[in-house]
Order: C-alpha cells, then structure tokens, then sequence
C-alpha cells in the first residue's frame, strides 16, 4: 500500500449496537490523520454527528444482492467486522475467502475463524480504542495485507470448503449411528 493509496477498509452488515458500526466510527474518528476510506454495505447509518468525519472518506453503498457482496469486497484492502456479539461469523468468512484479510472482534466464531496475525486482527468486542490501535499498527508498520488475504483464502479452502464441512457432517453422524 502506497502512502497515496487509502487503506480501503469495507464494513458490510446492520447499523447496529451488535454489529459494532458505531465503535468502528469512533475508531476512525481518532485516525483522521491517516489516509483510509471506509465503505458501509447495509442499511443507511445514521452517522453520530458528534463523529467529525470528512464525507468524502464516507462511501454509503445502502443495502446489496448477496451476490454482489465479493465484488465489492474484492475492491478494498481489508473488511472489519467489529461486532459486539456475533454466532458465526459469515461476512469474515466471505470476506477471507476472497483474499481479504479481516480485523474482527474477538467473539462467537470469529475468534475461531480469524487466525490473529496470520489472516487477520482479533480485539475485545466494544472496545473501539483498541481497534483503533489495531488500525494504526496496520498504517504505521506496512504490514503485508496481501499476505495476511492469501493466508485467509488458504484457510477458507483448508477448513470451510463445502466438501469438508460434508465430509466431517458424514463423519459425524456414521460415528453418532
């Protein structure tokens, strides 16, 4: 990434409490002097005004067909999903399997999913001063992202390829029979 080139951060999901869209604002707000764009893919946010943000680092997509969700992916440098609370985990998982490293909440499956420093960055749920830390390590030390996006599709494909997950689902239930 070149220091004319933003970082193209991409956040796709409800503009919710849960879904952590708020904290990843008031994270930003303290990178303001770093170079970064940021995508929102869902519902229109209401944006807190207290949030200083310049508008032109703001792209508002609205609401996407599921299938064009890699597309877009596949147009940004990373995917944060900083959910408060999250089950699976499947924005992570579209998004590594699209090459993207991911900085993720460390709750529900996320913290099995993203492998911390490998194909991307685990913090605390709510805790959006240390995902702004995280963010600012990434600016600051150049770390490889297409590495960390390489190391997350070759995980995607070793552990959640659909022949896989049949293969231990068959496994399972001949052992349960």
């Amino acid at each position: 990434m070149s220091s004319n080139h933003p970082l193209k951060l991409l956040f796709v999901g409800r503009p919710s409490l849960e879904k952590g869209l708020p904290d990843l604002l008031k994270s930003l707000s303290l990178l303001r002097s770093y170079n970064w764009t940021l995508t929102i893919v869902g519902d229109m946010p209401t944006i807190d005004a207290q949030l200083p943000m310049d508008n032109t680092r703001l792209l508002l997509r609205g609401r996407m067909p599921n299938e064009q969700i890699p597309g877009i992916m596949r147009c940004h440098d990373l995917v944060v999903v900083p959910s408060r609370y999250e089950t699976f985990g499947n924005v992570a998982l579209e998004a590594m399997a699209c090459g993207l490293p991911v900085i993720a909440s460390a709750t529900g499956g996320l913290r099995d999913i993203i492998a911390q420093g490998v194909t991307g960055f685990l913090f605390c749920p709510g805790d959006w001063a240390e995902l702004a830390g995280v963010l600012k390590e990434i600016f600051e030390e150049k770390r490889d992202l297409a590495a960390l996006g390489i190391n997350g599709r070759k995980r995607v494909l070793d552990c959640y390829s659909w022949a896989r997950v049949s293969s231990e689902t068959f496994r399972l239930l001949s052992r349960l029979l």
